[in-house]
């Protein structure tokens, strides 16, 4: 008989958790709790670590909330500024419903090659640009690098290219893949020009390109080249009001898109312009009730537990980075959904 698969007990797992996360939600109304926001360690994904360490840690990381166990976490947790844990939904949701009307652009009319100006060096567009007849529009623009946020059928070889194959969903823990932008950034010329792409030109390029302006401009700060925002409202404000100024039209209509910007600013505010989007924050963290409040703490941390098997077991078994976050946090959003607690 051929031996066990380690990829079936990890099934088996995945469902045992899913169970007890229906369970726990079922049990637990929404009320006006905290999102639960922390980085674990590095290595394998906390939950996978959890899995092999039951016999020595009979309390589950996933559904306890020990206030010990958390002190211990925050203490060793260095990627991750204290005062940002917990960030209140209502919070979130009370900065956006201020940054919204601010930052919807007077309309004007676009070249046909759609590209918009979204900071130095770095253009948006739809994937109009990319049509043959554009090319030459391309080459004079100083355009060396492309990154596509979407599937696209054709890639020029005159051109250096990333392919990030992004829904448009809530969901999607788009700013995960903001490292891979900058590093892909540092390999073109001071004098060439990133184009950033989706479909329409509006959620998936316009959202990397305000964290990408959101950056910039923390840079200035800590150069003394430009005033310090007041708080990650106004940061955010002043990278997507610009974007959304220069491409003509309102960008970032993706609720979850919104959510995740603005805690990336807070995250620039509180560290660095360095400062990375943590591994291990997926839609848990962004997810609300109907009521505008976050998940109860319990059934996130069950979520994120859940989460990070999907996604380990997904590398496990062959599928890329990218394919194995989305899938992860695919099914975590539509058990939420399922549950019933989730807006």
């Amino acid at each position: 008989a051929a031996p066990p698969s380690p990829h079936l007990d990890l099934v088996e797992e995945i469902l045992e958790d899913l169970a007890a996360l229906r369970t726990e939600a079922s049990a637990t109304e929404p009320n006006a709790g905290e999102v639960l926001m922390r980085t674990p360690r590095k290595g394998k994904p906390r939950a996978v670590e959890d899995a092999a360490a039951d016999a020595s840690e009979p309390e589950e990381t996933g559904g306890g909330s020990s206030s010990e166990t958390d002190a211990k976490t925050d203490e060793d947790d260095e990627s991750v500024p204290h005062s940002i844990r917990p960030f209140s939904v209502r919070l979130v949701e009370a900065h956006l419903q201020h940054i919204r009307p601010m930052v919807v652009p007077k309309l004007r009319l676009r070249p046909p090659h759609d590209m918009s100006r979204a900071m130095g060096g770095v253009l948006i567009s739809g994937n109009r640009s990319l049509a043959p007849q554009h090319h030459q529009d391309l080459v004079s623009e100083g355009i060396s690098h492309i990154v596509s946020c979407c599937p696209v059928s054709r890639a020029s070889v005159d051109f250096k290219h990333l392919q990030l194959e992004l829904d448009d969903s809530p969901f999607v823990p788009i700013l995960r893949m903001l490292r891979a932008v900058e590093e892909f950034l540092k390999t073109k010329q001071p004098n060439k020009k990133v184009l950033i792409h989706c479909r329409e030109g509006v959620n998936r390029c316009a959202t990397i390109a305000v964290a990408l302006r959101m950056a910039q401009i923390m840079r200035g700060v800590e150069h003394e080249t430009c005033a310090r925002p007041r708080n990650c409202g106004d940061l955010l404000q002043e990278a997507w009001g610009k974007v959304a100024e220069y491409r003509g039209s309102p960008i970032i209509t993706n609720v979850g898109f919104q959510r995740q910007l603005l805690l990336y600013a807070q995250l620039l505010l509180l560290r660095n312009s360095q400062v990375q989007w943590p591994e291990d924050w997926g839609p848990e963290v962004w997810v609300h009730s109907r009521s505008c409040t976050a998940l109860p703490r319990s059934v996130a941390l069950r979520a994120r537990t859940l989460r990070e098997k999907v996604e380990y077991a997904c590398r496990e078994v062959g599928m890329c980075r990218l394919d194995s976050i989305c899938a992860a946090a695919r099914i975590v959003d539509l058990l939420i959904r399922r549950i019933g607690i989730s807006g």
